[in-house]
């Protein structure tokens, strides 16, 4: 297509502008303009004027063609205003598609948000490159910060709930719209008089569905006296088992133990069993007794010898090896001295024998100094000799102690275990000092006896809170249950509580709750039926509506995804925009272009 047919086609800018001429080079793509009419409206007084005073140049960027950076090259006039009474005399025509003084087509603004919003500034800087589209991290900043969203005044039924900027520092209170799901608003901080000030421009809400947060209950009751507060059932459930928890803590140690059917007063002792090794990987692996050979093809000796230089026979040895250094040292230096050389007199004079004097006349002073370290003897014959070039070829390909350990056992190896690993840490130390070494005991495991039934505190908690019996899978505690509840009375308390309260908060039927509030106030649950109390009105709500915070729950997720994605050092104005941004992009009438 030439830009003839190009000048044709109106979707690429608008009915009163055409293209007269394009270049393209291996980046970029240039698209020049200039308007069909020649006359153009005054912007002030709004009459229709024709005198042309001059023209200029303007250069927008443009969204991208094929992945090339696009350019528009505007040819735009200047007129002189034909009102004599106007205060204007020239004006600049006006482009529709771009505002004044802007270096982009609102078009490519609303293809930069589109990336943007589900990305970091930095990571859509980087995304729209790749796409043919030179844009900074801050430019896109800018952009959010001409958004101006709508508020809705009008709204009658919210969710509200805490979220958190910087866990443990920072809070804010986001208020979701309880009919479409979106997010009204993300306020600074999650006190009273917080929500006390956008309650205040919302007055028309007459149905808050909230978690048990006093703050909150507190703000809305002094704002909106006659608002519906439901109180979210999950959370109550919650309160609940925070209790029923600390109870348990302090009435059943961590872990219960059973053997014979028996519960035992006491933890067993525990056993060591060696793991059980990767047979398919052992398998995978060839590695013979051949002598290992350097790269010339020469033999390459290796160490695998005991020394423990710490010990009393070796430092009997070093000091022998020093006193006997000190000895050559001195027939050497008195040899030195003598005007007649008698080596007969000299071996006299140290009662040595001639032939160890002449030996150690010849002795260079590197020589000497060698004796520092102690003598590789040949080596003896071994029981493990069958395995040690493989333990060394093993060590030099980077394999660690237990897999050589296993893989000499499945290659036959029937040694003593203890003699296979003094083995494995001798070559190691003596030949590869900075290996990172496995002590034996790591290829252990401690176990219980396999007579010895283990339930922690907290299986046994979740399994009699478990209402629905198709998720009771736990068919050992089941097995057990009866022995620690004849111990533990506790436990059957406990689970009557929660199904009981379950009962009433998932069903109808508020005198059911009165009932449980009086059997149960001056109980274990006695804190919990006081903070219920307190808050009455909003629990029975949540049992006679059928309304929930869930979607609260739900849409709180999905903001921590965009914060973990998008959160940085724009603050919580920058967080507020794309998360409303993120939130309204679901939206059947969503538009970008309405928002610029």
């Amino acid at each position: 297509m030439n830009y003839t047919e190009l000048s044709h086609c109106s979707f690429l800018l608008d009915k009163n502008h055409f293209i007269y001429d394009v270049a393209e080079d291996t980046e970029t793509v240039h698209l020049f303009i200039k308007s069909k009419l020649h006359q153009c409206p005054c912007p002030t007084c709004g009459t229709l004027c024709r005198k042309l005073t001059a023209t200029y140049q303007r250069t927008l960027q443009d969204t991208p063609i094929h992945g090339k950076q696009t350019f528009i090259h505007a040819n735009l006039y200047k007129y002189g205003c034909a009102n004599p009474s106007c205060s204007r005399h020239v004006f600049t025509e006006i482009i529709p598609f771009a505002r004044s003084s802007q270096v982009r087509t609102d078009a490519l603004n609303t293809f930069i948000l589109g990336v943007a919003i589900f990305l970091s500034n930095e990571c859509a800087s980087k995304v729209l490159s790749l796409l043919g589209v030179s844009v900074s991290n801050d430019t896109i900043q800018r952009l959010y910060d001409r958004l101006e969203f709508v508020d809705r005044p009008e709204v009658e039924a919210i969710g509200i709930d805490d979220v958190s900027i910087r866990k443990g520092q920072t809070y804010a209170t986001a208020i979701y719209d309880m009919q479409d799901h979106q997010l009204l608003a993300l306020l600074d901080g999650r006190t009273a008089p917080v929500l006390k000030e956008w309650l205040l421009q919302h007055k028309k809400v007459q149905i808050v569905a909230r978690d048990r947060a006093s703050a909150y209950a507190k703000a809305i009751t002094e704002v909106l006296p006659d608002c519906i507060q439901v109180a979210d059932r999950f959370h109550l459930l919650q309160n609940l088992i925070t209790h029923l928890k600390k109870i348990f803590q302090s009435e059943l140690p961590e872990k219960l133990f059973f053997r014979d059917g028996k519960l035992l007063d006491q933890e067993p002792e525990k056993i060591y069993v060696e793991r059980t090794p990767d047979y398919a990987y052992l398998s995978s692996l060839s590695y013979d007794n051949s002598i290992p050979r350097n790269p010339d093809g020469s033999e390459k000796l290796f160490d695998n010898k005991k020394r423990d230089l710490n010990s009393v026979q070796y430092q009997k040895q070093a000091k022998s090896r020093q006193m006997k250094q000190q000895l050559i040292r001195r027939i050497q230096s008195y040899w030195e001295e003598l005007e007649e050389k008698d080596i007969l007199a000299c071996a006299q004079q140290f009662t040595i024998h001639p032939v160890t004097l002449k030996k150690y006349l010849q002795m260079t002073e590197e020589e000497i100094r060698q004796m520092d370290q102690p003598k590789n003897y040949k080596k003896r014959k071994t029981v493990m000799d069958d395995y040690l070039n493989i333990i060394f070829k093993m060590m030099q390909d980077g394999l660690p102690n237990d897999t050589i350990y296993f893989y000499l056992l499945y290659k036959g190896c029937d040694k003593n275990q203890n003699t296979i690993w003094n083995y494995i840490h001798n070559i190691s130390r003596n030949n590869f000092p900075n290996r990172q070494s496995m002590h034996s005991r790591q290829i252990f495991r401690q176990e219980y006896s396999k007579h010895v039934i283990m339930i922690t505190r907290n299986r046994l908690l979740k399994y009699i809170l478990t209402v629905n019996p198709k998720t009771k899978k736990e068919h050992q505690i089941e097995e057990y249950l009866p022995i620690i509840q004849e111990k533990y009375s506790i436990v059957s308390e406990i689970e009557t509580i929660f199904k009981s309260f379950h009962t009433i908060i998932m069903g109808d039927s508020l005198e059911e709750l009165d009932l449980f509030l009086q059997k149960y106030q001056d109980s274990i649950i006695a804190p919990f039926c006081q903070g219920i109390k307190k808050d009455i009105a909003p629990v029975k709500n949540a049992i006679s509506h059928n309304i929930s915070s869930g979607f609260v729950e739900g849409n709180n997720n999905k903001f921590k995804l965009i914060k973990r994605i998008v959160y940085g050092r724009s603050r919580l104005v920058n967080l507020s925009k794309k998360c409303l941004l993120a939130f309204s992009a679901t939206q059947e009438d969503f538009s970008l272009r309405d928002l610029l």
